[in-house]
């Protein structure tokens, strides 16, 4: 609402000036100072989100609850725990993340990385990558301020996403492997284009399933390059769902297993709210092009009808890509960051349209020729002033934390956990939960996978299988009753397993009829504190409960 007021308000103000002669003429007898000033300004907003992700990893906050569970599960995997262990198993940590989203975490910890924000930098490294092979794709065609100009609206859509350009999940390997593809389609000799847009499409897949209609836009691209192009861009879709079940092949990533979560992710639930969320997001997101065919048809509908009939396949597959999004992105436990996919489709096509609409050698001097210009400019300010604000508040909840949580040091907690791992180097140590204050504690638990302790259960599971009423499963319980976890590590402060389900707690999240309030029922925290007593610590941040001798038992 406050973005569409600021436009309501602008636009006429910048119509009025771009309408008097004197305003329009002095402003196109300075084009060079005009030209080098857009294009500085474009590289602050590229910088911005990468300059905004290297703070972001030094505070090593992590922000989304899932981040940790990504990170666990990839270190769980590589010292031999399945990433979708089956469901009669006694562990309750798999997720509904494609494969991909683990894997891409591997080469950081091969490299032997013992810190989140190693993983951190990892992540914004891949976006300063998807930035730079996304104004390399662009380039060649269109020139190099609008290639830049381009790559700053590009990352005006990043910062747009609510802080997930910085996460440890798979949103930025969206973008890193769009970008590739995109690179491909546009740019390298038949076969190699071919091969590059068939694994990067794969890679999408396995990060969302859902992803299927974004890994073929490129495909479509390399249709339309040229005749000789159709054949390579055919072999290159038919491989795509091929290449996306090569790591079904590993052992320890089960497809059978990956199929059930994505089948009981159906039964989540869609919010009436969080669709409401992802209409706008997409909303503001085509703000931009919009404005660009409205400018294009100004100049008559032949162009406009010339560009949509050449581009068709793309748009209409772009619209489908983003019906998908906006209709995955209102399941419960979701958000409008599944808009990620649209972001290197967009930009793509926004450069084309102006492109388009104002040719060389004229196309920077046409913007200041008439009045409707101001409508553009306007919304280019509105969208600049829009992903300043949320990089600021991305900013301060790296800072400060998230307001629901108890205010920590990230690095101090690492460091606390680490010296009890070392401490007791010969248990089975597990990270617990308290009540929700403490929650964010938690956060470095993949510390215990990184380290070789084995993964349990994990509370971003236990959120998922409360969307469908599933209760503890039998060989959890039983393992805990066995005490197969020697020593629980739980945050200091807050009655154990008392947190509450965090979808109950999130308005935009109508939460099934089955699942309580509670995150762990009743019979989880009884048993715990029924097989496990806390034993004296001199550690800060967390307390630690020791399996109970077995004649403490009876």
């Amino acid at each position: 609402m406050k973005t569409l007021i600021l436009a309501i308000l602008l636009c006429p103000v910048l119509v009025v000036l771009l309408r008097s002669r004197q305003v329009a003429t002095a402003l196109k007898n300075r084009s060079r100072p005009l030209r080098r000033a857009v294009a500085i300004l474009a590289v602050v907003l590229v910088m911005l989100p990468i300059a905004g992700g290297v703070y972001a990893a030094s505070t090593e906050r992590i922000i989304f609850h899932d981040e940790a569970t990504v990170l666990a599960t990839t270190a769980a995997f590589w010292h031999g725990q399945p990433i979708y262990p089956p469901q009669s198993a006694p562990v309750d940590y798999a997720l509904l993340y494609g494969p991909s989203t683990y894997l891409a975490y591997l080469p950081p910890m091969l490299m032997g990385a013992a810190r989140i924000g190693m993983y951190q930098l990892w992540v914004v490294a891949a976006l300063a990558l998807t930035l730079i092979v996304f104004y390399c794709s662009v380039r060649p065609a269109f020139g190099a301020l609008p290639a830049l100009c381009a790559t700053a609206l590009l990352s005006i859509f990043i910062d747009f996403t609510n802080q997930n350009e910085w996460a440890i999940k798979g949103d930025v390997w969206i973008l890193f492997f769009s970008a590739a593809a995109l690179l491909a389609a546009l740019r390298l000799p038949r076969w190699s284009a071919a091969a590059l847009v068939a694994l990067s499409g794969a890679f999408l897949i396995d990060l969302k399933a859902t992803l299927l209609p974004a890994a073929l836009l490129p495909v479509v691209l390399l249709w339309e390059r040229d005749r000789e192009y159709r054949f390579p861009a055919i072999v290159s879709a038919c491989s795509i769902p091929l290449l996306a079940l090569a790591p079904f092949a590993v052992p320890g990533i089960s497809l059978s297993e990956y199929s059930a979560q994505l089948l009981n992710a159906t039964r989540h639930g869609f919010s009436s709210p969080l669709l409401a969320e992802n209409i706008k997001f997409a909303a503001v997101m085509l703000l931009p092009t919009v404005g660009l065919l409205w400018f294009l048809a100004q100049d008559g509908k032949a162009g406009l009808y010339k560009w949509l009939k050449r581009r068709r396949s793309y748009l209409f597959l772009t619209g489908i890509t983003l019906v998908v999004a906006v209709s995955t992105g209102s399941k419960n436990g979701a958000g409008p960051w599944h808009c990620m996919a649209l972001a290197i489709p967009l930009a793509f096509i926004n450069v084309e349209i102006w492109h388009t609409a104002a040719p060389p050698p004229h196309r920077f001097a046409q913007l200041f020729e008439n009045s409707r210009s101001g409508v553009l400019i306007a919304i280019a300010l509105v969208l600049i002033v829009s992903a300043a604000r949320q990089l600021e508040i991305g900013l301060e909840l790296r800072h400060t934390g998230d307001p629901q949580y108890a205010a920590v040091s990230m690095p101090e907690l690492e460091k606390d956990l680490v010296a009890i791992i070392r401490r007791y180097p010969n248990e089975r140590l597990q990270m617990g939960y308290s009540d929700t204050r403490h929650y964010d504690f938690t956060f470095v638990r993949p510390l215990l996978q990184i380290y070789g302790s084995p993964l349990f259960i994990d509370p971003d599971a236990r959120n998922e299988e409360g969307l469908i009423g599933r209760p503890v499963s039998a060989p959890v319980m039983a393992a805990l009753r066995n005490c197969e976890i020697s020593l629980w590590i739980l945050p200091h402060g807050g009655e154990p397993f008392s947190m509450d389900a965090l979808y109950y707690l999130d308005p935009y999240f109508l939460v099934h009829p089955t699942s309580g309030k509670q995150l762990y029922p009743d019979s989880f925290r009884l048993t715990f504190l029924k097989h496990y007593q806390q034993i004296p610590s001199m550690d800060r941040n967390f307390d630690l409960w020791k399996c109970r001798k077995p004649a403490a038992l009876n």
